[in-house]
């Protein structure tokens, strides 16, 4: 009697998870209509920061999370690598620039396909929104990091950024 309920429960679960699995979830998927021609296997997921790497364009999701007094914003490709970062103060104010450099407020890094790490020692953050009722910012950027015994210099350049952020701490 324990095997029938045993196999019953792993049916129900199978059956649960490949019901739940096939149901079209096109009317909220998150995307608000702003794909940017990104896809998820079938299912279209908004791009959270676009521009390009040495010239090759990219298209990736991520999120945005205040951790204290810093706001990151983090996105990366179909894996965790490559992936980039940008870390900037929350009092940031709407219409300015900001310039990034290594030992500023303003950071920015890129992580390459062998999870080397680069950080920018030069570039710009430009804040177009930030609503902190909505918990939305967007915004530009560029930046560029140096050669080093680990990793080729990298030029991220047209940057787009697009976020809803939580709140850590």
């Amino acid at each position: 009697m324990k095997k029938h309920v045993k196999f019953l429960g792993i049916m129900l679960a199978l059956s649960t998870m490949i019901m739940l699995n096939s149901c079209n979830d096109d009317e909220n998927n998150g995307t608000n209509g702003n794909t940017n021609g990104n896809t998820n296997g079938n299912k279209e997921v908004t791009a959270n920061m676009t521009g390009k790497v040495n010239g090759k364009t990219f298209s990736w999701t991520g999120n945005a999370r205040i951790l204290g007094d810093v706001l990151e914003l983090t996105a990366n490709g179909e894996t965790l690598t490559p992936r980039i970062m940008l870390s900037i103060p929350t009092d940031v104010e709407v219409k300015q620039s900001y310039s990034i450099t290594l030992t500023g407020d303003y950071k920015a890094y890129y992580m390459n396909d062998e999870s080397a790490n680069a950080t920018a020692d030069d570039g710009t953050i430009t804040i177009t929104e930030y609503d902190k009722t909505k918990k939305t910012i967007k915004g530009t950027f560029n930046f560029s990091t140096p050669e080093t015994l680990y990793t080729p210099a990298y030029s991220i350049t047209e940057g787009n950024f697009n976020y809803v952020y939580e709140i850590l701490f």
